[in-house]
């Protein structure tokens, strides 16, 4: 028991040693989780260690939490950056607000076609959600990804293997926990037209057992 106590307080005391350089990132090693601190995370460039960092080698665990606005309340997405507004307009887009140096993006969800449309200064995407053994896919800046079932109220984005968005369904809209960095240029609006979709969903499911409790005489 003593060892043990002895390496956790060792892990511990790295820790704190890393996290005085800067940022730290915890990997898997041979013998538990060990810490590496990151000088510069950019494309070609190493670790104080030696090691070659790329962004997609590193894991950014953040919260985006969308709220869609019940009752003629506006929506708003929360992130690292700040608390944004999100306000509707024609055609059914939403209007979804950034810091100043990115400006606002818009949203649409058509729950006819399942489709999801986000458009942001340089960035157009169509997420067309399809049923679960076809699979939901999408083009982003040269990348596939594809979009798990949102019928259980999860929320996952894969690259291949690699899961790169990660969240669930909530009252009021969706909370993101993690988003890689390269989809963070859309992460406010990605989370408001999940948030979006799950409150269709909701909607459609309430609709169907409506319909048969009246079929039954149960309402």
């Amino acid at each position: 028991m003593g060892v043990r106590v002895h390496k956790v307080f060792d892990w511990l005391e790295r820790i704190r040693a890393a996290n005085r350089s800067g940022p730290i990132v915890l990997v898997p090693g041979g013998h538990g989780l060990g810490t590496r601190p990151i000088e510069d995370s950019s494309p070609g460039r190493r670790a104080s260690d030696g090691r070659h960092i790329t962004l997609r080698g590193v894991r950014f665990a953040v919260v985006v939490v969308a709220k869609i606005g019940l009752l003629g309340e506006k929506g708003k997405v929360r992130t690292p950056a700040g608390i944004f507004g999100v306000h509707p307009g024609d055609d059914n887009w939403y209007s979804v607000e950034g810091p100043v140096t990115e400006g606002a993006g818009r949203v649409r969800y058509d729950d006819e076609r399942n489709l999801l449309e986000i458009q942001r200064p340089g960035i157009s995407l169509s997420i067309h959600f399809r049923p679960e053994l076809e699979h939901t896919t999408f083009e982003l800046n040269g990348h596939l990804y594809e979009v798990g079932t949102m019928d259980f109220g999860d929320i996952t984005i894969k690259e291949g293997n690699l899961r790169v968005v990660r969240g669930h369904g909530t009252i009021s809209g969706v909370r993101i926990l993690e988003v890689a960095p390269e989809l963070e240029s859309v992460e406010r609006e990605l989370a408001f037209g999940l948030a979006l979709r799950s409150a269709a969903l909701d909607k459609d499911l309430w609709d169907e057992d409506h319909s048969m409790l009246t079929r039954f005489g149960l309402r």
